[in-house]
C-alpha cells in the first residue's frame, strides 16, 4: 500500500495551518541528497563532513565552507552564517523562502503543490522563524563537533575516566553517544570566534555563562533531527549554585523556537522505532540507562520538568502504539505530598490517550525509605548491577509491574499521589479502581492466585496446566507470559483452544496406517537444495518441518551462509510468480545489516562487489562522487537495490534481539494464517543471558532448538538455524581425508550439544 504524505494527511484540515519548515520537513528534505543540493561545489571529504569554496566568498581558496552530511546543513568559517539547504539558496542564489523552496522541489523531482495550500498564509515571520532555527542548529552542530572532539582528547581524559570508572558508562559505548566536554567559556568563545559569526547573539543564549565549565553536554534534537537545544551534566559541585539540579539546559520550555518542546532523545526512539518509551529527568540519566543496555522501553528525558510541548509531542508520537513509562528521581522532602514531582507529571498526562506507568520513586530509596535522595543513575549503579541496580529495573520495566490510576484531584499538602498497582505485561486494559466493588482487593491479588498455578505446572507438566488455565477466566491470564528459567511455552491466549499448549491426555492420536502415510507421502513437498552444487550433490536437503542449524565459532560466516541460501530460494521463488514469505529472524544483527547484507552479496554475483562497509557510507552519505576514488560500479549496486525491492513482497526481516522462543513462535503462526510460509532463517539460536549464568547450558538449548523443531512442524516449512559454537570445542583438524577416522572423532567430539 502507497505511503499517505504528510502533507495530504493534513490537506483538509481547517483548524491546522503547518509551519513552513514543517511542510519542507515532511515533503521535501526527505528527497533531498548531498549532490542535488550542493552538486554546484567542488567538494572534498574532511572526516565526516565535507569542504568547499563559499560560493558567497568568491577569493576564498582554504574551503571555509562545511557541510554536515546528516541534515544536509551548512556553516561558512568567513562569516555567511549558516543554515540549511534554503538558507544556502537564498544566500548564494538570492532566492526568496518560497523560490528556494520551489527549487528544490524541482531538484527532488517534485510538484509545486506540495507546498500547498498552506504557502498563501505563511508570512515573513515564519520565514524568519525558519531561519533562525537553521542557524542555531547549524551553529550548535559547530559547537557540539569542537566539545566532543574536546572529550576526546588528552584534555578530556581525566573525564572519560570519570564517566567510565566511576558513573559506569561503557567505553565503546561512551564514544557513540555524541556528548563533548565543556571546559572553559574563554576556550569555547575563541573556538566559535573562529566561524567568523557575531557572537552577541550567541552570548544571549548564555552558552558562555560559567555555569557550563566542567560540564558534559550533549546536544538535543527535535524529530527532525535539528539541534534546538545543548544539554549539560555537572558531576561536581562548583561555585555556581545550582539549585536542586545537576543539570542545566541552554533553552527553557518557554523558548519561543521550542528549545525544549520534543522531550530529549525523542527523535532517537523514532529513528530506532521504539514505541514504549521510559521517561526520566535528566539526559544525562536517560543516556547512562541506554548505555547499560536498557532500550525496552526507550529512554527518553524531560530535562527536568515535562511541559506541555513535551505532552504534545508524546501524544502525537504515540498516538497509534506505544506506552510511556515514568520513572522520577526519589526526594524524601516531597514523596507522597502535593509537590511530588512523580504525581504532578501524572496530573499533566490524565487526559493523553495513550498507556502510562509509573515505577514508584519508593523503590529507588529502599523499603525503609531513609535515603536523602536517590536518582535513576545511582539505582541502575547501585551494587554494580546487582539486586538493587539496572537488572531490577530492567525486571520492573518488562513485566510493567506498576501501573498508575490517576486520580481526578490530588488534595491537601499531605494529598497522597495517584494509587500504584502490581499488574502483569499485557492485563487486560480495563483495570478496576483499587477498592472499588468489582475487585474489592485490587488486581495485586492476581499473582496470589496465579502463584499455585505455575508451581502446579512446574510439578505437574503442561498438560495438567492446560486444564487449569482452560478453568479459569480467559482474560485472568491473557497475555501473560513466562519469564522464569526456561522461558517455556506456558501462556495462554484469550480463545478456549489454547494452541500454544500441548494436546490433553485425554486425546488418542492415530494408530499406524500404510494407505495414509503413503497418500501423506505423495502431498509432501519437496524439500530445498542449498543452490551449492557440492552440497546439493551429497543429498542435502532442507524439508517442510524439519531443523536445520548451521554451527560455526564466532565470525566463521554463519551468518553470510545464511544470507545465500535466502538470496539462492527467493531468487527462484519470485521468478517462478510463487506467493510465498520468507522469514529471516535476526537475533543480533539490525535490519539494515541484513539488507546492507544482500547488496553486498547480489554486487558480487554480478561482477566486482561492493563491501558492507561500502554500501553504508554510500547510502549513509548518498554521494555518489565516491566512486571515481574506489572504482566501484554505480549500475551493479543500482541493480542490486531494484531486486531487492522486487522481493518486498516476499520478504520480512525481525530483529528483536529480546524475543523469547514463545514471542517468536506466536509471531510467525500469526504470519502463517495469512500467507504460505517458504522458509524461516534465525540467526542465531540464542540461549539467554539469564540462563547462560547458569551451569548446565545444555538444557536451555536443547529447549530452543525445540521449540524452533515444533514451529517448523506447525508452520510446515523449513527453519533453518545458525547456532556458535564455543571456542573450547574447536579443535585443529589435521590434514587427512574426511573419511579417517581420526577426524571422524574430532568431528564427533566438536559438534553441537543442542539437538539439529
Amino acid at each position: 500500500m502507497a505511503a499517505v504524505s504528510f502533507q495530504a494527511v493534513e490537506r483538509n484540515r481547517t483548524d491546522v495551518v503547518l509551519k513552513p519548515w514543517e511542510v519542507f520537513d515532511q515533503e521535501i528534505l526527505p528527497h533531498l541528497t548531498l549532490e542535488s543540493v550542493y552538486g554546484d561545489l567542488r567538494l572534498q571529504r574532511d572526516g565526516r563532513f565535507w569542504q568547499a569554496c563559499c560560493p558567497v566568498h568568491r577569493k576564498d581558496q582554504e574551503g571555509a565552507f562545511s557541510i554536515d552530511p546528516g541534515r544536509l546543513e551548512w556553516n561558512c568559517f568567513l562569516g555567511c552564517g549558516g543554515g540549511g539547504p534554503i538558507q544556502y539558496l537564498e544566500k548564494s542564489r538570492g532566492l526568496s523562502w518560497v523560490e528556494a523552496a520551489q527549487a528544490l522541489a524541482l531538484q527532488a523531482g517534485l510538484d509545486f503543490s506540495v507546498l500547498e495550500p498552506w504557502q498563501e498564509l505563511w508570512t515573513q515571520e515564519d520565514f524568519l522563524k525558519h531561519s533562525k532555527l537553521e542557524f542555531r542548529s547549524s551553529f550548535l552542530g559547530v559547537f557540539i563537533t569542537y566539545v566532543r572532539s574536546v572529550l576526546r582528547s588528552t584534555a578530556g581524559r581525566t573525564m572519560r575516566d570519570y564517566l567510565i570508572r566511576r558513573r559506569g558508562f561503557p567505553q565503546k559505548k561512551l564514544q557513540e553517544l555524541g556528548v563533548g566536554f565543556y571546559i572553559a567559556p574563554e576556550d569555547v568563545w575563541h573556538y566559535l570566534k573562529k566561524t567568523g559569526r557575531d557572537l552577541e547573539e550567541v552570548r544571549s543564549w548564555g552558552l558562555f555563562d560559567s555555569k557550563w565549565a566542567g560540564c558534559i553536554v550533549g546536544p538535543w534534537k527535535d524529530l527532525q533531527g535539528r539541534i534546538v537545544n545543548v544539554w549539560g551534566w555537572q558531576p561536581n559541585q562548583t561555585s555556581i549554585p545550582l539549585g536542586d539540579t545537576d543539570g542545566c539546559t541552554l533553552f527553557e520550555s518557554d523558548d519561543p523556537l521550542g528549545g525544549k518542546a520534543t522531550p530529549f532523545d525523542l527523535e532517537e526512539a523514532s529513528l530506532l522505532h521504539q514505541r514504549d518509551l521510559l521517561l526520566v529527568e535528566g539526559p544525562f540519566k536517560a543516556l547512562l540507562a541506554r548505555s547499560l543496555g536498557l532500550v525496552s522501553p526507550f529512554p527518553v528525558a524531560a530535562g527536568g520538568d515535562l511541559n506541555a510541548g513535551q505532552i504534545q509531542a508524546f501524544q502525537n508520537f504515540l498516538y497509534q502504539e506505544g506506552s510511556l513509562t515514568v520513572c522520577w528521581d526519589y526526594d524524601p522532602q516531597t514523596h507522597g505530598t502535593s509537590r511530588d514531582k512523580t504525581a504532578l507529571i501524572l496530573q499533566r498526562l490524565k487526559k493523553t490517550d495513550f498507556p502510562v506507568y509509573v515505577v514508584d520513586p519508593l523503590i529507588m530509596a529502599g523499603v525503609d525509605g531513609r535515603k536523602k535522595k536517590v536518582s535513576l543513575d545511582q539505582f541502575v549503579l547501585a551494587g554494580g548491577g546487582g539486586d538493587r541496580g539496572l537488572r531490577t529495573l530492567q525486571k520492573l520495566m518488562g513485566k510493567r509491574e506498576a501501573e498508575t490510576l490517576i486520580q481526578n484531584e490530588v488534595s491537601g499538602e499531605d494529598g497522597l499521589w495517584p494509587g500504584v498497582l502490581d499488574v502483569f505485561r499485557g492485563f487486560s486494559s480495563r483495570r478496576p479502581r483499587i477498592g472499588s466493588e468489582e475487585e474489592p482487593n485490587g488486581i495485586s491479588k492476581t499473582s496470589e492466585l496465579l502463584d499455585p498455578l505455575f508451581q502446579a505446572a512446574e510439578e505437574l507438566g503442561h498438560r495438567l496446566a492446560g486444564g487449569f488455565l482452560k478453568a479459569m477466566p480467559a482474560g485472568l491470564v491473557q497475555g501473560w507470559v513466562d519469564s522464569s528459567a526456561d522461558r517455556s511455552d506456558l501462556s495462554s491466549s484469550a480463545s478456549d483452544a489454547l494452541p500454544s499448549l500441548p494436546a490433553l491426555v485425554s486425546e488418542t492420536l492415530p494408530a499406524i496406517s500404510v494407505q495414509r502415510l503413503e497418500e501423506e507421502s505423495s502431498a509432501a513437498s519437496f524439500g530445498r537444495g542449498s543452490g551449492w552444487s557440492a552440497l546439493d550433490s551429497l543429498g542435502i536437503r532442507f524439508n517442510p518441518g524439519e531443523l536445520t542449524t548451521i554451527g560455526a565459532r564466532t565470525g566463521h560466516g554463519k551468518t553470510s551462509m545464511l544470507v545465500n541460501l535466502l538470496v539462492n530460494w527467493i531468487s527462484q521463488t519470485v521468478e517462478d510468480g510463487r506467493d510465498e514469505l520468507f522469514v529471516f529472524c535476526s537475533m543480533d544483527e539490525p535490519e539494515i545489516r541484513i539488507y546492507h547484507r544482500l547488496l553486498s552479496l547480489l554486487t558480487a554475483r554480478q561482477g566486482k562487489g561492493w563491501s558492507v562497509h561500502q554500501i553504508e557510507d554510500y547510502l549513509g552519505e548518498k554521494q555518489s562522487s565516491l566512486f571515481g576514488q574506489t572504482g566501484l560500479e554505480l549500475q551493479t549496486l543500482e541493480a542490486s537495490r531494484r531486486q531487492v525491492h522486487s522481493w518486498e513482497e516476499s520478504l520480512q526481516i525481525i530483529c528483536q534481539p529480546e524475543w523469547t522462543i514463545t514471542e517468536l513462535k506466536a509471531y510467525i503462526q500469526d504470519l502463517g494464517n495469512s500467507r504460505k510460509l517458504s522458509a524461516i532463517l534465525v540467526d542465531h539460536l540464542h540461549v539467554p543471558a539469564s540462563i547462560a549464568e547458569r551451569t548446565n547450558l545444555d538444557l536451555p538449548a536443547r529447549r530452543l532448538a525445540h521449540g524452533l523443531k515444533s514451529l517448523a512442524v506447525q508452520v510446515a516449512c523449513p527453519v533453518i538455524s545458525t547456532v556458535n559454537i564455543e571456542e573450547n570445542q574447536a579443535e585443529q583438524i589435521p590434514d587427512r581425508p574426511l573419511e579417517h577416522s581420526e577426524v571422524q572423532d574430532i568431528i564427533r567430539r566438536c559438534r553441537p550439544n543442542s539437538p539439529t
